[in-house]
């Protein structure tokens, strides 16, 4: 999944894909979640408590530009209702605005707590900080508080 800034021409695409090695997550499939399992999977619905998430760790924090930048990131997350079902994303390039970017299904839904696995692909063509911008949605509709990190490009 690729995905260019609106009004931004070239200067940032974002893709998630894979990093699991979990038997739960299968190949070609954007996010894993590896945690603990249980709570009531249909809470959720129509209404329920929104996922919370924290301790993003992601490497790493530089590039440069015209060169593609592989991030490789985690966070933690808990779920009271155990129905997580999708990872967002969205970046800010420099002296831009911020840009919702693709969403994608997670596997390992029912999990109540647990570790969230990403990487983005940067390709940035101007110098400046990047921001980017993780969250999960629940099969409600919900959304997480949303984690940060920047990456200054050369």
């Amino acid at each position: 999944m690729r995905w260019v800034f609106a009004g931004v021409p070239a200067a940032i695409s974002l893709m998630i894909s894979i990093s699991c090695s979990q038997s739960d997550c299968a190949v070609g499939e954007t996010a894993c979640i590896e945690g603990d399992v249980g709570g009531d999977q249909d809470a959720g619905q129509g209404g329920g408590s929104a996922p919370v998430i924290s301790e993003l760790t992601y490497s790493p924090d530089t590039g440069t530009a015209g060169t593609q930048i592989t991030i490789s990131g985690s966070f933690m997350f808990t779920d009271a209702d155990g129905d997580v079902s999708k990872v967002a994303t969205g970046a800010t390039p420099p002296g831009g605005a911020f840009q919702e970017g693709p969403v994608a299904e997670i596997q390992g839904a029912g999990k109540t707590q647990g570790q969230a696995m990403f990487i983005l692909a940067l390709l940035p063509t101007v110098a400046g900080e990047y921001t980017f911008e993780v969250w999960l949605i629940d099969a409600a509709g919900n959304a997480s508080n949303r984690l940060s990190g920047t990456v200054t490009v050369e």
